[in-house]
């Protein structure tokens, strides 16, 4: 999208056609060419363009960062046996690991690893961004995976390891949007919000929010409500944002991570009662919470039911 003109009865938004093509050198790359460009009139104009979002720059809306960037290496593996179909959250002293399990005997795992390790092989997280193994000495990554897996998932069984499918090393950065909108353009998912991977807060909620947009411009198209129905959207998902992310404005950023997340954990599980504030929880949870409140997919009363059960 090249550009927007807002008006009292709509937007007018002048939109490039790309398509798709593919190059291989033992590494699939994907490029888009330009295809055509037209101008478009609708009610609405809804960002749900990820992380770069071209309608939040349009709008000069301002992503700020609510914590330090994490970086993951990620492999997608084939086993000979089928693995179980449940997520596993592997919490240690400095990173955290994700098993994915996949369709048939496919699995992926995704490595946390230190800011020291990150330069140029972690680039931001880019949906376009494939890397097929070919070469043999990508294929010799292997060890690296398999020191990863004996140093923190000892129990996962390396000798099922058939083959590996790709690999990837990514950087998700934690930031919140400002404001989800205004007027007739509004954002949802990655436009507005990002967070690590391990919880997939960002989608999950990204979804709940582009239903919830739905829902609003029908009863503003169909039923004659006004916008300020959308207004309510914006309080509503900027305070529950602030509420996961543990932050008291979009730009309280002066806190570390571990008394954010102590507040945060306090106000979701409502403890009045000093008997249960954090610090009587097991050793293993107190160390944890901050990157626990990370890795759930949940939010609001679902979030609230699951922490909860710690």
């Amino acid at each position: 999208m090249l550009g927007i003109k807002p008006s009292d009865n709509g937007v007018e938004a002048c939109i490039e056609n790309l398509a798709s093509s593919h190059r291989d050198h033992g590494i699939t790359e994907i490029q888009t060419t330009l295809e055509d460009r037209v101008t478009i009139h609708a009610d609405f104009v809804v960002g749900a363009d990820g992380h770069n979002s071209t309608l939040r720059q349009q709008l000069d809306i301002r992503s700020v960062q609510v914590g330090t960037p994490q970086f993951f290496a990620v492999y997608e593996i084939e086993t000979s046996e089928p693995v179980d179909h449940v997520m596993k959250l592997v919490l240690s002293k400095s990173a955290l690991s994700v098993l994915w399990p996949l369709a048939k005997n496919r699995c992926r795992w995704s490595f946390q690893v230190a800011s020291s390790k990150a330069g140029i092989e972690f680039p931001p997280k880019e949906r376009n961004r494939l890397m097929s193994i070919r070469a043999r000495r990508e294929l010799d990554r292997m060890d690296v995976l398999r020191d990863f897996l004996a140093e923190r998932a000892p129990w996962f069984p390396t000798e099922s390891i058939r083959e590996m499918n790709w690999i990837a090393h990514v950087q998700f950065e934690r930031r919140l949007a400002i404001s989800f909108g205004e007027g007739r353009c509004w954002l949802a998912g990655d436009a507005a919000h990002q967070t690590g991977p391990a919880g997939m807060q960002s989608m999950n909620l990204g979804l709940l929010e582009g239903a919830d947009l739905a829902d609003r411009f029908k009863s503003i198209l169909r039923e004659q409500a006004g916008l300020e129905v959308l207004q309510i959207y914006n309080r509503v998902h900027c305070a529950e944002w602030r509420r996961l992310l543990g932050l008291r404005e979009p730009t309280d950023l002066s806190n570390s991570l571990s008394s954010r997340a102590r507040r945060h954990f306090t106000t979701i599980l409502g403890m009045k009662d000093h008997a249960k504030q954090p610090h009587s929880f097991p050793s293993w949870a107190r160390r944890h919470f901050g990157t626990m409140l990370d890795s759930l997919p949940a939010s609001g009363d679902d979030l609230n039911h699951l922490m909860k059960q710690i």
